[in-house]
């Protein structure tokens, strides 16, 4: 049977290269066949019937014989666009990629503009090949404009920009495919741009784009492709689809000009105005379910604690113990939510006599119960654009305070937090704003606060990471006999030096002033600088 030409091109075969040396065979390109007549007024009888006989050497693989009858007929019909096609797809199924160019190239200067889409495609199919991207890309664009082969243009385009280093270009057009194309492109475009977002350090959405690879691959059970691109991403995934401890330990060593209680909430707590060598010690551990579960658990216990060198400041030594557990419904999707329980447990070191002063250096002292509380809450999380994170949490606090009983109350507590990412490693924004509504039974204690902070992270190499940040928080409390009003000022600049996996060197430095309406009991600064190490599983 003659092979007719449509003009609705079908596919053929092109290269895809898959990143870090895993190599695949992408069946999505397209040939350019379709019905067309020749330039010539008037190609004769003689003409078609030669072209016929090319077609059946062509379908029976007979390449040589088909070329041979192409030439003989363009001998005498040069401008027949039929032939000329099958001449360059003949040519291109046998590996010269020289004269195939020729010929697609010869088919772009006969065809008017808006008609020279499929050679474009070709063109770019055959420069990618030979690793010619930057010219390839070229002629997909070319193509794309001119509404042909739209998906599979765009795939190639993404995997250009993929190699070149260009991730912003590489995303769109991979957003493009994973719209518009078929299970087994999808399976790709979502692969990609996985492995996009895991460059860009945005962990969460890389292993959800790489479930959704894994996932789509399903929908083509019979392509190699697709079967081996679920490998690859379950590969990605492995670590995800385990249950997993984690645990933390850091230990420092600081001045603290002006040790203070521990808050009840945001506001600022009560300052000693004493200064003292401090040294605090931070742990916790935990276990999770697999973050690719529909919902994923995560139960963990945290440890805090701080021990003054000085002798006046005995009192301000703090042990706190917070267990929690968080339910996250599908931890890995772009949009996700959870719920939030937390307790916590607080000692602080107190004089055994009762008639001893906090500041007395002389009594002796001894860990007591200084509060305990109780938190519920919920969370949304969701990125709106590209490199942007935004979590807003709502919360209930329920807390009893031992030591001072007027401090015993009821909070609401809502924060919304904000981080982006650049391509920067300079550039890693973030931005808190918070509100705490404290029902404390003391109507002195009782405080509306309102903050707002904005940090960045200097990633200066693959082991030190610098982070700065101002926090400014308002508190009224509209109880108070005096009406008390306070505004609160916090800087700080942390390092984080990475030796090992497990091991990093941490230093901070923070100053924190605070101003008050009642400026002989509340106002205050304080300023803190220290050094440790830290250790992670």
């Amino acid at each position: 049977m003659i092979r007719k030409y449509r003009r609705r091109p079908s596919r053929v075969l092109a290269c895809l290269q898959m990143p870090w040396a895993l190599s695949f065979l992408l069946l999505t390109c397209a040939t350019v066949s379709r019905t067309t007549h020749a330039i010539e007024s008037h190609p004769g009888i003689s003409s078609e019937s030669m072209y016929s006989e090319a077609v059946l050497a062509f379908n029976k693989k007979q390449s040589s014989e088909a070329l041979r009858i192409l030439d003989e007929l363009l001998r005498t019909s040069p401008n027949h666009v039929e032939a000329l096609e099958l001449k360059a797809l003949t040519l291109k199924s046998q590996g010269d990629d020289r004269n195939s160019l020729d010929v697609y190239n010869r088919l772009i200067r006969l065809k008017p503009d808006k008609e020279r889409g499929p050679y474009h495609f070709e063109l770019g199919v055959i420069l990618n090949r030979q690793k010619k991207s930057d010219i390839a890309r070229v002629q997909f664009e070319k193509a794309l404009a001119l509404g042909f082969n739209e998906t599979v243009s765009h795939l190639f385009l993404g995997m250009i920009g993929f190699s070149n280093g260009d991730l912003n270009a590489s995303r769109v057009h991979f957003r493009a495919v994973e719209s518009q194309g078929n299970a087994e492109m999808q399976t790709v475009a979502h692969y990609y741009l996985g492995m996009i977002h895991f460059k860009e350090g945005n962990g969460s959405s890389g292993t959800h784009e790489m479930n959704l690879a894994r996932t789509t691959a399903k929908d083509s059970p019979d392509s190699k492709m697709a079967s081996d691109i679920k490998l690859a991403a379950e590969k990605v995934l492995a670590p995800f689809r385990n249950s997993q401890w984690f645990a933390s330990i850091t230990a420092i060593g600081q001045y603290d000009s002006n040790i203070a209680l521990i808050p009840s909430g945001l506001a600022s707590a009560q300052a000693s105005n004493k200064g003292t060598p401090n040294t605090l010690l931070n742990a916790g551990f935990g276990r999770m379910s697999p973050p690719v579960d529909d919902v994923q658990w995560v139960a963990s216990y945290r440890f805090s604690g701080n021990k003054t060198l000085s002798a006046e400041t005995k009192a301000y030594d703090f042990a706190s113990n917070t267990p929690s557990l968080f339910l996250n419904l599908s931890p890995l999707s772009p949009v996700t939510g959870g719920i939030k329980l937390e307790g916590n447990l607080t000692f602080n070191n107190q004089p055994t006599s009762s008639t001893a002063t906090a500041n007395d250096g002389t009594a002796t002292y001894r860990f007591t119960k200084y509060s305990t509380a109780y938190e519920a809450g919920t969370y949304l999380r969701f990125e709106p654009a590209t490199r942007f994170l935004v979590q807003l949490d709502l919360g209930m606090r329920k807390q009893t305070n031992y030591a001072d009983p007027g401090l015993t109350g009821t909070s609401l507590l809502a924060k919304a937090n904000i981080r982006g990412a650049s391509s920067s490693k300079l550039l890693n924004p973030a931005l808190t704003v918070s509100y705490e509504s404290n029902r404390a039974s003391n109507p002195d204690s009782k405080y509306n606060s309102t903050g707002i902070g904005a940090s960045n992270s200097f990633r200066l190499s693959a082991s030190d990471t610098v982070t700065a940040s101002l926090d400014y928080l308002a508190s009224t409390y509209p109880a108070h006999a005096l009406l008390r009003a306070d505004k609160n000022i916090s800087g700080r600049v942390s390092l984080i030096h990475v030796f090992t996996p497990k091991w990093s060197f941490l230093a901070d430095v923070s100053y924190t002033t605070n101003t008050s309406s009642i400026a002989n009991s509340f106002s205050y600064s304080r300023m803190s600088g220290g050094a440790g190490i830290g250790w992670s599983l």
